[in-house]
């Protein structure tokens, strides 16, 4: 049998216990008791372990090779403090999950393989279990995702990923951004690969029904899709690009990709054009194919 890992939780607190929970299910973890900041929790027990200071637990990396997970909110704080003590971090608990450690990076991904990005959080368990799949964050970064701004260039190389999917993420990216924004996956994109969009079809009823518009007709707001609505237009991160298959196809027009594949849209008439959807190229959550029941949404592959 493989040598166990030896496991100290930093945290006894609700997260803590969560972990001490997953710790226990893990074959290859032998917990040895939490590690917490806090001068009135240092020396008692839980399960008949101590809860150690950060001085009693650096003492204790001479005697053992000690692991720590850090179950904390403000879990950067014990990062830092981690690495001026030299002590070896296995995951950090974010979410209900364990995120090993270290996180990946743009430097750190090994792009011999078949490294797919996913822009914006990845929530769904479908695309949780893709391998090598990483969700490209505003906000978050674990071992599933990397901060990163789509409408900045990637630190990338030229062909280094097999695909990228964007659901839900370019309605929130201004029209005159687009183009360069798509110019650089297909930059990044290996030949052959392919790039995912997914956007609100505001030809669709749902959608032309609960969107507010001007008295000319067109679309100023749809409140679903966040952010305020006020005298200097839309603002606080709501969405701000409407888009229809007729403008949208004009922008990939513009761009690097010349073959593209429309599977599923509404002409501007309210016809609605729906083709099969290969959900393993990139899962989308509001359409099935098996119904064309409460479609609003538009969806192209582009293939470089």
């Amino acid at each position: 049998m493989a040598d166990k890992t030896n496991i100290v939780i930093w945290g006894y607190c609700i997260r803590g216990v969560e972990v001490l929970e997953k710790v226990g299910k893990i074959e290859e973890y032998e917990f040895m008791g939490f590690a917490d900041n806090s001068v009135y929790k240092q020396g008692n027990y839980v399960c008949g372990k101590p809860i150690y200071s950060p001085e009693e637990l650096c003492l204790l990396l001479g005697d053992k090779n000690i692991s720590v997970i850090i179950a904390i909110e403000k879990w950067r704080e014990v990062e830092e403090e981690c690495k001026e003590k030299k002590i070896r971090i296995e995951a950090v608990y974010m979410g209900g999950e364990l995120h090993r450690y270290p996180f990946p990076t743009f430097e750190t991904l090994d792009y011999a393989g078949g490294i797919r990005l996913y822009a914006g959080d990845i929530c769904d368990d479908i695309h949780k279990n893709i391998k090598d799949l990483y969700g490209l964050s505003l906000h978050r970064m674990d071992s599933r995702h990397m901060k990163h701004d789509v409408r900045e260039k990637y630190p990338i190389p030229d062909n280094s990923i097999v695909a990228y999917e964007a659901e839900d993420v370019f309605e929130y990216v201004k029209k005159e951004k687009q183009i360069d924004a798509i110019n650089e996956i297909y930059r990044i994109l290996k030949p052959g690969g392919y790039v995912r969009f997914t956007l609100p079809d505001y030809n669709s009823p749902y959608l032309k029904r609960r969107t507010m518009y001007s008295p000319a007709g067109e679309f100023l707001f749809d409140a679903v899709g966040g952010g305020t609505f006020g005298a200097d237009g839309i603002s606080d991160n709501g969405s701000i690009y409407f888009a229809t298959y007729e403008d949208f196809k004009e922008t990939l027009e513009k761009t690097m990709f010349s073959k593209t594949e429309w599977l599923c849209y509404y002409t501007g008439d309210g016809f609605l054009c729906k083709k099969y959807i290969d959900m393993d190229k990139g899962y989308v959550n509001r359409v099935s194919n098996e119904s064309e029941d409460n479609v609003y949404c538009l969806i192209v592959d582009c293939y470089k």
